[in-house]
């Protein structure tokens, strides 16, 4: 089987042996074939036992090579560590004991290359055709790998002095290199299978070109004979690969898996340190001040808006405590990072469920249809995870808008604050979200207890709306969350035009009669304070950016795909017979979209009246401090401009909502166009 194996083939199949990932010995003989296997894999035995003592010196040594500097930092990076040495494991134990099936894999592939026996010399290498054969792989192979060391380099070339990170590399490259080889290994298999696939394909294009010409032409004696002996072979090539395809999913089935697993996990592990460094590290100078200076404070707020943070506390989406003391809070912040997770799992788990059996969950009528469904559910399933992860890793952001709101109305709202019992006022502060809130969540109760309560009997589309709904609801409420924090930032806002607004019209009043002595200067004193207000605002805003910015944009995906989604069944189901019932379950979701855009429209808006009523004040009193202060206040609007959006995409206004309705009706008049094709899919 030596020769029969081309040279760029038998190369990185020395390559994957010398990293003990292959035990398949390529000699002829039994008794040097069994001896070289014997061989391969005492190192890979050994090669496992050095990774098993890196293992246990890691965590005999954890302050060495971990990061302790927090619980949940720690958990992570033991996480990665524990699930990269099962994969190892995984990998060498699957080699040793699945390399009978790696060996049939081989000599399968020695059968479909029989010709190849007098082309492959060492000393006569085709490398043009070899090289063509196989460039995705070498593409793939050499480009990842190159592109990973120069990034090492880069990174140790560049990096900050720091022995720990060191430490933690030297301990853990090992890993990633070994699992990323084995990934590579993985490709290199199933290229070879694609390579002689499309080999097979080839020899059946000719044929049928071969077949057109002869019916242009008088065919030799015994044509047909001919065609069906070659078709034959083509059949036993066809199996000989099926096998192939069989002996590598014994052979690397497991370690599929587990390749993937541990890269996920690396993935979310990593963008969880990120996003850390990025909030401890990379915020604006000024925001840190504002930060130790409001941390021991106990978070006040109002007791409407307290209730509503409870319940967004249950559902897993508010994972800071307002608990002024330290230990309190830490210790309330893990029990719901843990409910968080716990929550983000059962959806998970839903998921998973829900594509296991399709059939009884999706929309099997026709594949464009079930593709839709797919998304669907895919795209609830993507919004559910950045909701939840958001969650968890902005939380510090999210603690430090309700710390800046605290402060807010320490210095600016002491009659607010005092009215913290008062419901009646509280509920008319808060009147605009309340009525979205409930009035949204109400209107898609009553429309599902409707639906559910006069549809005929549907066990399929029971099951789908019972898995779905939970996924419906979560992003109803995300988006319901965000128009809360929108909401508060706006009253602020409305708060600081009141007040600007009345010293506008004090200074107009002081005009018809004699000021008192020191009133310019009082009048610099408060623009000042509304300076230092407007300042804490745009603070709130920028956590707030923090905390929401990747869900905003998430949920606002998911209800524009639901909607296309669900628009394309209702025209779907006219031609079959108009159900209005399921129809009513859009109305909800068309909702959805413009109670976000146009809540944070009119909190944009707010700024425009707040520089309306401060050059009120210019036109009122000639006093040239008092200018130069005006003036500098509008340079600090016009810097820290309260822009809501979402990444920094796109604001959220009424543009966005015209883009959207736009886009969504482009959809309509494609799907209605192509309605007939999609049904014969």
């Amino acid at each position: 089987m030596h020769k029969q194996v081309p040279f760029v083939v038998r190369f990185h199949t020395r390559l994957f042996q010398i990293i003990g990932c292959c035990d398949v010995s390529w000699q002829t003989q039994p008794r040097e074939k069994r001896l070289s296997e014997q061989r391969l894999v005492a190192w890979t035995v050994l090669v496992l036992l050095i990774y098993s003592f890196v293992f246990i010196n890691t965590f005999v040594h954890p302050s060495a090579f971990l990061f302790t500097s927090e619980s949940f930092g720690y958990f992570v990076d033991a996480l990665k560590v524990c699930l990269a040495y099962v994969t190892v494991a995984i990998i060498y134990t699957e080699t040793v004991l699945r390399r009978h099936a790696l060996q049939h894999f081989w000599q399968r592939y020695a059968l479909l290359n029989p010709a190849s026996n007098q082309q492959v010399e060492p000393v006569k290498i085709d490398w043009n055709s070899q090289l063509r054969a196989y460039h995705r792989f070498l593409y793939v192979f050499y480009g990842i790998t190159v592109l990973d060391l120069i990034l090492e380099i880069i990174y140790y070339v560049m990096r900050a002095k720091d022995d720990h990170m060191l430490q933690f590399l030297l301990m853990f490259t090992p890993y990633t290199y070994m699992i990323h080889l084995r990934n590579m290994q993985i490709i290199f298999h199933i290229v070879i299978i694609n390579h002689e696939l499309v080999k097979l394909r080839h020899d059946i294009g000719l044929l049928a070109e071969y077949t057109r010409f002869t019916r242009n032409t008088m065919p030799f004696v015994g044509f047909e004979d001919f065609v069906r002996q070659k078709l034959a072979e083509k059949q036993l090539i066809y199996q000989r690969i099926y096998e192939m395809c069989d002996y590598f999913q014994q052979a690397l089935g497991i370690s599929t898996i587990a390749v993937l697993l541990m890269t996920y996990v690396r993935l979310v592990v990593d963008a969880y340190f990120t996003l850390y460094s990025f909030h401890t590290e990379s915020q604006p100078e000024y925001i840190a001040h504002s930060s130790v200076e409001s941390f021991a404070m106990t978070i006040q707020v109002p007791s409407v808006v307290r209730l509503h943070i409870r319940f967004f506390q249950l559902i897993g989406c508010f994972d800071v405590s307002l608990h002024g003391h330290a230990k309190v809070q830490r210790v309330t912040e893990q029990r719901l990072v843990t409910l968080t997770l716990l929550l983000l799992l059962l959806f998970f788990v839903t998921t998973v469920n829900t594509f296991l059996r399709p059939t009884e969950f999706l929309y099997t009528a026709n594949r464009f249809g079930y593709f839709n469904d797919v998304l669907k559910v895919c795209i609830a399933q993507l919004t559910v995870f950045i909701i939840y992860m958001e969650t968890v890793l902005g939380r510090h952001a999210l603690r430090n808008f309700w710390q800046r709101y605290a402060l807010l109305n320490k210095i600016n709202a002491d009659k607010f604050k005092s009215s913290n019992d008062n419901w009646r006022v509280q509920l008319k502060t808060y009147r605009r979200f309340l009525c979205i809130f409930y009035g949204i969540t109400l209107f898609d109760v009553s429309i599902e207890v409707v639906f559910h309560i006069m549809r005929p009997a549907n066990r399929n589309l029971l099951l789908f709306w019972t898995m779905f709904t939970p996924f419906m609801y979560m992003a109803h409420f995300r988006n319901m969350q965000i128009i809360l924090h929108i909401e508060i930032i706006r009253h602020e806002l409305k708060k600081l035009r009141h007040d600007i607004g009345l010293l506008a019209a004090y200074t107009s009043f002081s005009r018809l009669i004699v000021p008192f002595a020191g009133f310019e200067r009082y009048v610099r004193h408060k623009l000042a304070e509304k300076q230092l207000v407007y300042q804490r605002i745009y603070e709130m805003l920028y956590d707030f950016q923090r905390a929401f910015s990747m869900s905003s944009m998430a949920v606002l995906l998911m209800i524009y795909v639901r909607v296309v989604v669900d628009a394309y069944f209702m025209f779907l189901s006219y031609s079959s017979g108009w159900q209005i019932l399921e129809n009513l379950l859009l109305l909800p979701a068309y909702l959805e979209i413009p109670a976000l855009l146009l809540t944070s429209q009119k909190c944009m808006n707010e700024v425009k009246f707040i520089a309306f009523e401060l050059h009120n004040i210019r036109s009122s009193v000639d006093n040239s401090l008092i200018s130069i202060q005006i003036q500098n206040f509008s340079l600090q609007i016009l810097h820290q401009k309260i822009r809501i959006d979402g990444l920094g995409i796109s604001a959220l206004d009424g543009k966005m909502l015209v883009s959207i309705v736009g886009s969504i009706t482009t959809y309509m008049v494609f799907f209605i166009q192509f309605m007939p094709k999609f049904k014969n899919l």
